[in-house]
């Protein structure tokens, strides 16, 4: 649960970052295409996951997806607030 909560912290915070960079008259527009590409990717993982694990074994597998992509959206979540700081001086 607590491994959820902390995962899921990430979705309000790019929502509002999305809103606030973006022009008003867009907004919609990129919020819809955040949320399809969002929904493409985690909709579609299941079928990446069967034919790796099948070359290198089901936690292996596992052990890439679940705690390497919560260390790809950390290190891509950090690099983003030091381009935005850098931006806003």
């Amino acid at each position: 649960m607590a491994a959820f909560t902390f995962g899921e912290m990430w979705v309000g915070i790019t929502f509002a970052i999305l809103v606030e960079i973006v022009p008003k008259n867009l907004c919609s527009l990129v919020v819809g295409i955040f949320l399809f590409v969002i929904s493409n990717v985690g909709g579609n993982l299941p079928v990446v996951i069967d034919p790796l694990s099948k070359l290198i074994g089901y936690r292996e597998v596992l052990y890439l997806f679940y705690p390497g992509g919560f260390l790809i959206g950390a290190v891509i979540f950090a690099i983003t607030g030091v381009v935005l700081r850098r931006g806003h001086h």
